[in-house]
Parts: C-alpha cells; sequence; structure tokens
C-alpha cells in the first residue's frame, strides 16, 4: 500500500514491522513495532496491534480490536491431522481485548459436533495474559478468559462467562451462558447456564448469583434458578430422567430455566455435577 494511501486512511505502520503484501487493512489502524501480519490478514477499522505481535493465517480482527505485545492470533493449531496450509479461519468480534503473550489458534477443515469449522470469538471478550484457544472453539460475546485459562480445541463458551486463571477446559466440553469457573479448575464436562464450577474435577458449587445480579437478573429469575438446580442436582429420590420431566413442568414459563434444559438436551460431555447424584 503506498503511503499517500496510508496517510489518507490514517493507517500508522511501524517501519521494523512486517506486513505482509495482500493483508486487507482498513481506516484506522495501528501496527506496533516488530509485528508481522501475514498476506490473508484483514483487519477492520480501528485495529490496534503492540509490538512484537503476530497475526497469522486467514485471521480477521474486527472494528476496534487490541492486541497486545507478543500476542499470537490464527497460528497453526496442534491438531496433529492437518498440515498448515489446511488450516481455517480465525475470526475475532469488534472491541475484544487480546492480552500480552495470548494465543489463539485457527480452525481445522470440515465442520465439528458443536463449534462448527474455523475458530472465533465474539464482542467485547477479554482474552488476558497467556490464555490460550484451541483450534476451532467458539467463544460468545462478553466473555472474559483470566491469567493463563485454557481452552483445548472444539470447546464452546457461552456469552458471559468467566474462565478463571489456570482453568482448563477440556476438548469438546461446553461451558454454559454466564457460569464462572474458579481458578486452577479441572473442567472435563459441560457446565450447565448461570452456575459456579470449581474442583479437580471440576463440580457444581451453586448458582452464579453476583454475576446474574450484575446482569440485571430479577429476583424472581434468580430464585427460580436456585430452586431447579437444587431440585435437579440435589434431590437424591427420583432418577435423572424423573427429575428432569418433572422440572421441565415445573418451570417450563421462566425463560431463563427453558435456557437450561436446551443447554442439558445438548450436552456431549455429560453435566459437572451430575456424576456424584442418582440418575
Amino acid at each position: 500500500m503506498e503511503s499517500k494511501n496510508l496517510e489518507e486512511m490514517n493507517i500508522k505502520i511501524h517501519p521494523s514491522a512486517i506486513v505482509e503484501e495482500g493483508a486487507t487493512i482498513e481506516k484506522d489502524v495501528y501496527i506496533g513495532p516488530f509485528c508481522y501480519v501475514e498476506k490473508s490478514v484483514t483487519l477492520k477499522k480501528g485495529v490496534f496491534i503492540h509490538s512484537n505481535a503476530q497475526i497469522l493465517g486467514k485471521t480477521t480482527l474486527h472494528e476496534n480490536v487490541k492486541v497486545f505485545q507478543f500476542a499470537t492470533v490464527g497460528g497453526f493449531s496442534n491438531d496433529l491431522k492437518y498440515l498448515p496450509e489446511e488450516a481455517t479461519t480465525t475470526e475475532i468480534g469488534k472491541n475484544t481485548v487480546i492480552k500480552e503473550y495470548a494465543n489463539i489458534h485457527a480452525g481445522t477443515p470440515g465442520p465439528t459436533e458443536r463449534t462448527g469449522s474455523g475458530t472465533v470469538v465474539g464482542e467485547n471478550c477479554v482474552i488476558m495474559q497467556y490464555a490460550h484457544i484451541g483450534h476451532d472453539c467458539k467463544v460468545g460475546n462478553r466473555v472474559l478468559l483470566s491469567v493463563r485459562a485454557t481452552l483445548a480445541g472444539e470447546v464452546y463458551v457461552d456469552d458471559f462467562a468467566i474462565i478463571s486463571g489456570l482453568a482448563a477446559i477440556h476438548q469438546f466440553v461446553s461451558i454454559g451462558e454466564s457460569v464462572i469457573t474458579g481458578g486452577c479448575a479441572k473442567i472435563t464436562q459441560d457446565a450447565a447456564p448461570y452456575t459456579i464450577i470449581d474442583g479437580n474435577p471440576a463440580s457444581l458449587k451453586g448458582i452464579n448469583i453476583i454475576g446474574l445480579k450484575r446482569r440485571g437478573f430479577s429476583d424472581d429469575d434468580i430464585r427460580i434458578l436456585k430452586n431447579l438446580y437444587r431440585d435437579l442436582f440435589y434431590s437424591k429420590k427420583k432418577t435423572w430422567k424423573e427429575k428432569l420431566e418433572e422440572c421441565k413442568e415445573k418451570y417450563k414459563d421462566n425463560e431463563k430455566s427453558k435456557k437450561v434444559f436446551d443447554f442439558i438436551n445438548e450436552n456431549r460431555r455429560g453435566l459437572a455435577g451430575h456424576h456424584n447424584h442418582k440418575g
């Protein structure tokens, strides 16, 4: 791109940065010292890339994404079935922040069971230092991955979830909406929406009341969700199937409860907390 065009579009590329010919760069983009941007990358308006970051492969950073020092986005995955040239796409939603040394892997060929093909991180997320997002993960909007949080390949994380520091999530696991995990948690089963998950292996610890209040959930909704999870996970008088059918009928008029039942119907790895109960 000619220097005149760069000036007109308010694009600032440090002289030490390497931007391969073919990269698509929109207005108001900044690329700092010693960065590397490959030819298939698209940088939307307002993207800001700090020094020494690498944006690789078929990656799109949407409006106002910020990538900090030494982070890598779109790198070839750890899935040994594929060659680097077979990597698919990486999409980072607008206003997401990717902090120092975080790494996000590109997708792999072919649709996966829950997450589809390609790696996607939603809008307004914060991916903190040294966090890892594996191939073909789908991360929703306003998700926070704390320091050294780890998502293996094909993990699904719904909106407003918080993955605490050093938590490790097994391949294929799904994390429901507004879940918060404990630090250092080992998560090998799906985490149902609105809950707290902690331990090694992780299990259900209750409802994420503080998170739900911050989102504006009503007292009635929070009370109903507490009762739902109490009836479903902590009652030992009936089988799991009996409890689930009873709860579906009892809480059928509550929209938040429907989200829970939909998640349970789609779960792939079993539910964290369910293994400790009769069913």
